[in-house]
């Protein structure tokens, strides 16, 4: 093989998987009873039925549930998706993307974005 059909190959082959990365991070979701302590620190997506549980000046505390659990939910105002989470007390089929964190011994999601159609 001649180096221009390797390189061709090459790039190929980075953009496929810089592109199956993309998708990865967006579309697939992880059950929530799937996340534990060796998720902690790590980005995951999550779809369930949003709870509100209250807003506390320009953050909220909320859960989302899905058939496998629950998980807290903490967000605030600078986040994208803060005012359609604050707004309503329930929503429903609601996919959230975030950093997993622990607060006072509970895991929780810190959104960075909100999926809601």
């Amino acid at each position: 093989m001649n180096d221009e059909l390797l390189l061709k190959i090459s790039l190929f082959g980075s953009l496929l998987f810089l592109v199956l990365s993309i998708y990865a991070y967006y579309f697939i979701t992880t059950p929530i009873g799937k996340i534990s302590e060796n998720s902690i620190g790590k980005t995951v997506c999550v779809k369930g039925d949003f709870y509100l549980e209250k807003v506390v000046k320009s953050c909220l505390i909320g859960k989302i549930q899905d058939k496998t659990g629950k998980i807290k939910i903490f967000m605030c105002n600078y986040t994208s998706g803060f005012e359609i989470l604050k707004n309503n007390k329930k929503l429903e089929n609601i996919k959230i993307c975030g950093k997993i964190k622990v607060y006072k011994g509970d895991l929780e999601i810190i959104p960075i974005k909100i999926y809601y159609s």
